[in-house]
């Protein structure tokens, strides 16, 4: 069976669902470790590993004014915890963690959109 490749179609932070929009392109990034080589004086090698955050980068959902979500995405941003976030892509699989907004949270008013990226410690893993 080939792979199925496409955007991210919904994400669940904090327990409220988001439609993400249909051109978004979310990189993951589960987290752990990033390792590097470094050589030694005999031609060997070591590896250095260095722990990593799990990342979703480029998220982009639908913002409702009505609704007051993007007072809580702001919340959410401006709070002291990460919290739970499920996101799930367009061939069906699911990945949960516990993460926060990270960076700056944009609300584009004229496309009723909001755009972030979020990382948090710990993996992100497929449910």
């Amino acid at each position: 069976m080939s792979a199925i490749g496409g955007p991210a179609e919904t994400i669940s932070i904090a327990g409220r669902e988001f439609r993400c929009t249909a051109d978004n392109t979310v990189n993951m990034k589960l987290g752990g470790y990033e390792n590097t080589h470094e050589a030694n004086g005999d031609g060997s090698t070591r590896i250095l590993k260095t722990r990593t955050l799990a990342k979703l980068s480029g998220v982009a959902v639908e913002v409702d004014n009505q609704n007051q979500d993007f007072e809580f995405l702001t919340d959410v941003a401006n709070g002291a915890e990460d919290v739970d976030v499920v996101i799930t892509y367009t061939d069906g699989t699911s990945y949960a963690g516990v993460l926060g907004i990270d960076g700056e949270l944009a609300n584009d008013v004229s496309k009723a959109t909001a755009t972030f990226d979020m990382a948090g410690g710990g993996k992100l893993k497929q449910l």
